[in-house]
């Protein structure tokens, strides 16, 4: 059984990277997102979305009748 040199499995691979980097047209770009430590948490992930409402959010919600629900479920 022929032993393969590792230094020839390492070349090849690394043409292969390249040969694949050639044809490459898209260029992804990440964002490190720096994590705030002075976000405060509840441990309930319904509280930490409420609480980033404004205040009076749902007062110029208009308020629907049973007409209006029966209308949409039909």
């Amino acid at each position: 059984m022929p032993k393969v040199d590792p230094a020839k499995i390492e070349a090849k691979k690394k043409e292969l990277i390249e040969k694949e980097k050639e044809g490459c047209t898209f260029s992804p770009v990440t964002i490190n997102y720096k994590v705030s430590e002075s976000k405060v948490t509840h441990g309930d992930r319904g509280k930490d979305l409420y609480s980033k409402k404004t205040k009076g959010w749902f007062k110029d919600r208009g308020s629907k009748t049973a007409e209006d629900y029966e209308y949409e479920r039909s």
